[in-house]
């Protein structure tokens, strides 16, 4: 069963007093995270509701490692906030550009309050740009090469100049994510054609069954794009 989306909130367990201390009475669902790793692998498993970086953690950690979180551009947005010497803790979230405290915060975005959403993006799956092996198979038993430019733990999109249709059941056996291929079971959502457009042929594809988060993070740490997850 999925786990509940919540708010994701990377805050060394030190300086969590004033948090909890809040948030004690709140009807929010939430989840403390110390390190980047643990902060992904959450957001992969479950798209959160919104993720907070909490200041004095993100300068202990290294603000060069944690700049990548808010250039994920996600559906869910990533926030900074602060405790202050009042006990009260603010939230500042740059896009959309909005500072508030944080009950007033966590009640904006839990009720999709426009000033608070994210503009432009709709993806609620990281993903990492990499290319992967794959084979397609379709339901006669046909098996294609092709390879992934981007993939997430729920989808993909796969370079091919193969004919599919959108909601199509495919297969998919994809290679070098770990030391054994893996088989999946897939529906193509969209397609992009060789003959109607200038962009790269392929196919977006959903994935029935996610994969594994912790796998997945695993190829993240090798990647330079995450790289800085690594403690």
């Amino acid at each position: 069963m999925p786990e509940e989306a919540c708010f994701i909130i990377l805050c060394k367990g030190d300086g969590r007093s004033p948090y909890t201390s809040i948030l004690k009475d709140s009807d929010y669902p939430h989840r403390f995270v110390e390190t980047l790793e643990e902060m992904m692998v959450h957001c992969l498993k479950q798209p959160p509701l919104a993720v907070l970086i909490d200041i004095p953690t993100q300068l202990f950690l290294g603000t060069e490692r944690v700049v990548f979180a808010f250039n994920l551009k996600m559906k869910w947005p990533v926030m900074r906030s602060k405790a202050l010497p009042s006990g009260r803790v603010q939230v500042f979230c740059l896009d959309p550009y909005i500072s508030a405290s944080l009950p007033d915060a966590l009640r904006g975005v839990a009720t999709a309050d426009p000033d608070w959403m994210t503009k432009g993006f709709n993806r609620r799956y990281p993903r990492l740009q990499r290319t992967y092996r794959v084979r397609i198979g379709n339901q006669e038993g046909q098996w294609f090469k092709a390879h992934t430019l981007d993939i997430s733990t729920k989808g993909a999109f796969i370079v091919t100049y193969e004919q599919f249709e959108q909601e199509q059941p495919i297969s998919v056996e994809l290679h070098d994510l770990t030391s054994d291929p893996l088989l999946l079971e897939a529906t193509v959502k969209w397609t992009r054609d060789w003959n109607r457009s200038q962009e790269l042929s392929g196919i977006g594809v959903e994935l029935k069954e996610c994969l594994d988060p912790h796998k997945f993070v695993e190829a993240i740490l090798q990647d330079k794009q995450f790289r800085s997850l690594k403690t």
